[in-house]
């Protein structure tokens, strides 16, 4: 099942409401990999357009989904986990970010060997 963020920017939430309704989910812990890169992207692209990039990678609920994402990661294939870098490399650098990109990192690594 799908989680529906079109309709999140469809209806013009902010980058703090999207991050609310994702870590609210009940059906996070089954969403695909391809379902968490469309969110993270939505997210950081309603960021982006608010100019709000940096209060983005600082936001603790914004952490919080990276800390989730990232510890899902090894279940992405290489070409999700290159969206997610595609996408995490957009923002400005932070902690969380720095440590989903380390491990994209190893799993595009393993991916290769």
């Amino acid at each position: 099942r799908r989680f529906a963020m079109a309709a999140a920017t469809s209806s013009n939430m902010t980058w703090r409401d999207m991050i609310r309704s994702f870590n609210g989910a009940q059906l996070k812990e089954q969403m695909q990999p391809d379902q968490y890169v469309a969110c993270t992207s939505e997210i950081a692209n309603a960021a982006l357009k608010a100019r709000q990039a940096r209060s983005l990678v600082e936001d603790n609920e914004f952490e919080s989904h990276l800390r989730h994402m990232g510890s899902r990661l090894y279940g992405f294939s290489g070409y999700h986990t290159y969206l997610l870098v595609a996408v995490l490399a957009k923002l400005p650098s932070s902690p969380a970010t720095r440590a989903v990109l380390g491990r994209c990192f190893e799993q595009l690594e393993e991916d290769i060997s």
